[in-house]
């Protein structure tokens, strides 16, 4: 057979297999549906869940809790005392007081406390801090006279105990602190009102000294 013809020509047994193949059904493929294992259910007990909630969710107050108060970094107290006492300072904390433990490289608010390795340095810097405004009060008292005007020592009062507070005081807690420090000035002098002076614990005072120590050991 010539060449040409054997091209379009196909063997027997090739044509016998497409003949049959066209000749027999569609094949169907059957699916089998495979359910999803049950997953295994575990009863949950009520009572412990609640006992647990208990634990780590006590409170079932509907308002806001408390403000968190916690101890500042010693980074957070210089930049206090450089903030309220300005040109009063004696020095960075750092030279005084030990370093706080770290965790993970950071200083977390729950390892602040006060103890006895840093109790101490702390005391002297801020004792350091007070005797500088007890020299020299005017810093913070603008007042002119040796007997300043009331009203100037109020104002000037009410102006750092907001920046000392941070904004955050109400006008009757204002108020008494500034009562305070003016009975303080009257019985005891500015500067030992201003400073708080261990000998006049007698008539001590709600002073700026005292206001930014507390200022320095919490924040919001």
């Amino acid at each position: 057979m010539p060449f040409v013809l054997r091209m379009f020509v196909l063997p027997v047994s090739g044509l016998a297999l497409v003949l049959a193949a066209l000749a027999s059904p569609p094949l169907t493929a059957e699916v089998t549906k495979v359910s999803a294992p049950a997953i295994p259910t575990r009863s949950v007990d009520a009572a412990l869940i609640a006992k647990v909630a208990e634990k780590y969710f006590p409170g079932h107050e509907g308002a806001a809790p408390a403000k968190r108060l916690f101890r500042l970094t010693r980074r957070q107290l210089d930049a206090t005392v450089a903030s309220l006492l300005p040109g009063y300072a004696i020095g960075s904390v750092t030279e005084h007081m030990p370093r706080d433990p770290l965790q993970t490289n950071y200083e977390y608010a729950d390892l602040l406390a006060l103890n006895g390795a840093n109790l101490v340095p702390l005391t002297e810097w801020i004792g350091g801090i007070t005797a500088r405004v007890r020299a020299d009060p005017s810093k913070l008292f603008p007042c002119p006279g040796a007997t300043p005007a009331q009203a100037c020592l109020d104002g000037a009062a009410r102006v750092f105990i907001a920046k000392a507070l941070r904004g955050d005081v109400a006008p009757e807690r204002a108020d008494r602190l500034v009562a305070y420090f003016l009975a303080g000035v009257k019985s005891a002098g500015l500067a030992a009102a201003a400073s708080d002076h261990p000998a006049k614990r007698g008539a001590r005072s709600a002073s700026p000294a005292t206001v930014a120590s507390a200022a320095s050991a919490a924040s919001r």
